[in-house]
Protein backbone atom coordinates (compact mmCIF):
# COMPACT_ATOMS: atom_id res chain seq x y z
CA UNK A 1 0.00 0.00 0.00
CA UNK A 2 2.93 2.17 0.53
CA UNK A 3 4.08 1.82 -2.78
CA UNK A 4 1.02 2.17 -4.46
CA UNK A 5 0.17 5.60 -2.26
CA UNK A 6 2.94 7.67 -0.61
CA UNK A 7 1.70 9.19 2.40
CA UNK A 8 3.55 11.11 4.78
CA UNK A 9 2.84 9.18 7.92
CA UNK A 10 2.81 5.80 8.86
CA UNK A 11 0.52 2.74 9.47
CA UNK A 12 -1.97 4.68 11.23
CA UNK A 13 -2.42 7.34 7.74
CA UNK A 14 -2.81 4.35 5.40
CA UNK A 15 -5.87 3.31 7.80
CA UNK A 16 -7.38 6.64 7.16
CA UNK A 17 -7.00 6.63 3.65
CA UNK A 18 -7.86 3.12 2.64
CA UNK A 19 -10.23 2.22 5.07
CA UNK A 20 -11.93 4.46 8.01
CA UNK A 21 -10.54 7.64 10.31
CA UNK A 22 -12.21 5.76 12.65
CA UNK A 23 -10.04 2.85 12.42
CA UNK A 24 -6.94 5.23 12.26
CA UNK A 25 -8.10 6.58 15.64
CA UNK A 26 -8.34 3.28 17.11
CA UNK A 27 -4.99 2.16 15.77
CA UNK A 28 -3.27 4.99 16.68
CA UNK A 29 -4.95 4.46 20.67
CA UNK A 30 -4.02 0.42 20.08
CA UNK A 31 -0.42 1.93 19.75
CA UNK A 32 0.16 3.95 22.12
CA UNK A 33 -1.78 1.13 24.32
CA UNK A 34 1.33 -1.57 23.34
CA UNK A 35 3.84 1.29 23.80
CA UNK A 36 2.71 2.17 27.73
CA UNK A 37 2.46 -1.47 28.67
CA UNK A 38 5.05 -3.64 26.37
CA UNK A 39 8.42 -1.27 27.49
CA UNK A 40 7.06 -1.67 32.29
CA UNK A 41 6.96 -5.29 30.85
CA UNK A 42 10.20 -5.86 29.17
CA UNK A 43 11.57 -4.00 31.94
CA UNK A 44 10.31 -6.26 34.34
CA UNK A 45 11.04 -9.59 32.62
CA UNK A 46 15.01 -8.55 31.94
CA UNK A 47 15.05 -8.00 35.93
CA UNK A 48 13.84 -11.20 36.24
CA UNK A 49 16.04 -13.14 34.06
CA UNK A 50 19.03 -11.37 35.20
CA UNK A 51 17.90 -12.16 38.68
CA UNK A 52 18.83 -15.96 37.76
CA UNK A 53 22.22 -15.01 36.78
CA UNK A 54 23.43 -12.79 38.87
CA UNK A 55 22.73 -12.56 43.12
CA UNK A 56 21.01 -9.23 43.48
CA UNK A 57 18.22 -8.95 46.74
CA UNK A 58 16.26 -6.14 44.81
CA UNK A 59 15.25 -5.92 41.79
CA UNK A 60 14.81 -2.50 41.61
CA UNK A 61 18.09 -1.59 41.54
CA UNK A 62 18.71 -3.89 37.77
CA UNK A 63 15.28 -1.94 36.96
CA UNK A 64 16.80 1.16 37.37
CA UNK A 65 20.16 0.37 35.47
CA UNK A 66 17.83 -0.90 32.93
CA UNK A 67 15.64 2.24 32.43
CA UNK A 68 19.09 4.67 32.77
CA UNK A 69 20.54 2.38 29.94
CA UNK A 70 17.67 2.85 27.54
CA UNK A 71 17.31 7.04 28.90
CA UNK A 72 21.43 7.43 27.62
CA UNK A 73 20.52 5.37 24.45
CA UNK A 74 17.36 7.17 23.57
CA UNK A 75 19.42 10.67 24.41
CA UNK A 76 22.06 9.08 22.13
CA UNK A 77 19.88 8.48 19.37
CA UNK A 78 18.76 11.76 19.43
CA UNK A 79 21.34 13.82 19.58
CA UNK A 80 22.99 12.29 16.80
CA UNK A 81 19.94 12.83 14.99
CA UNK A 82 19.48 16.52 15.82
CA UNK A 83 23.44 17.37 15.22
CA UNK A 84 23.47 15.38 11.75
CA UNK A 85 25.83 13.36 12.98
CA UNK A 86 24.17 9.95 11.35
CA UNK A 87 26.13 10.30 7.80
CA UNK A 88 29.38 10.90 9.93
CA UNK A 89 28.76 7.87 11.58
CA UNK A 90 27.08 5.49 8.63
CA UNK A 91 30.35 6.75 7.02
CA UNK A 92 33.12 5.26 9.45
CA UNK A 93 31.31 2.14 9.55
CA UNK A 94 31.23 1.71 6.25
CA UNK A 95 35.15 2.78 6.45
CA UNK A 96 35.76 0.41 9.44
CA UNK A 97 33.63 -2.49 7.21
CA UNK A 98 35.78 -1.85 4.01
CA UNK A 99 39.29 -2.36 6.00
CA UNK A 100 38.65 -5.74 7.08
Amino acid sequence: MAALVPLSGAVIRHAEYFFDPALSFAQGWNQIYSSAVGLPAEIVATAVLMEFWVNVNNAGVLQALFILARLITDCLLVWITVFGLFDQLQGACLAAYLRE
